[in-house]
């Protein structure tokens, strides 16, 4: 018996490029796929497709392809080591866990917010203002800012309030990062 009556698959090549190579007669199995013309130019990372019955096509990634030089009657031929290439993804997930007051997560990023956990509406100008002393690095721009943490803090309890906070974010927009965790105490002070 010889190997061409093992060859009842017919698969289609498709190189790198593009371009197909179809009827080819193989036998495919799991994770080999046989094919008994050495001339053939099969090279890793081509695929390699099958028809099935149910009109549901099976793709095949050539890992190594295996190729034997004739031999004692035995011609040259493939032995072609494949992996599915249509197996459906697994899908990765990640748990994070957090617990406690201003709690954060980075991935593949650098961490330049502070984390303060102990702010209440007493001392939230004071803290604001040690922050932006020990973060902002232009003198000229901290000292505005600084000016304007006193006059907020000065109208905090009056009808001038919403205004002034108002200006406020225009001005530390840039400095979001440094000033988010300070906004929610803040906020608390606005008139409605």
């Amino acid at each position: 018996m010889s190997m061409k009556s093992f060859m009842t698959d017919t698969v289609m090549l498709i190189k790198k490029d593009g371009s197909k190579i179809e009827n080819i007669k193989a036998s495919v199995q799991s994770n080999k796929i046989f094919i008994n013309d050495g001339t053939l130019p099969i090279e890793e990372g081509d695929i390699i497709t099958r028809k099935l019955p149910n009109d549901l096509m099976e793709e095949y990634l050539v890992e190594d392809r295996g190729y034997f030089a004739a031999f004692h009657g035995i011609g040259a031929h493939y032995q072609i080591k494949v992996s599915k290439n249509n197996k459906p993804k697994k899908s990765t997930s990640t748990t994070y866990n957090l617990h406690g007051n201003n709690s954060k997560v980075n991935i593949n990023s650098n961490d330049s917010s502070i984390n303060i956990a102990n702010i209440n509406k007493e001392t939230v100008f004071q803290e604001l203002s040690t922050t932006i002393s020990n973060q902002i690095i232009d003198p000229t721009e901290k000292q505005q800012l600084l000016d304007k943490i006193k006059e907020l803090e000065s109208v905090k309890n009056t009808n001038n309030y919403n205004s002034k906070y108002t200006e406020f974010l225009g001005m530390v927009s840039k400095y979001i990062t440094i000033i988010s965790p300070f906004i929610p105490m803040l906020t608390e002070y606005l008139k409605k």
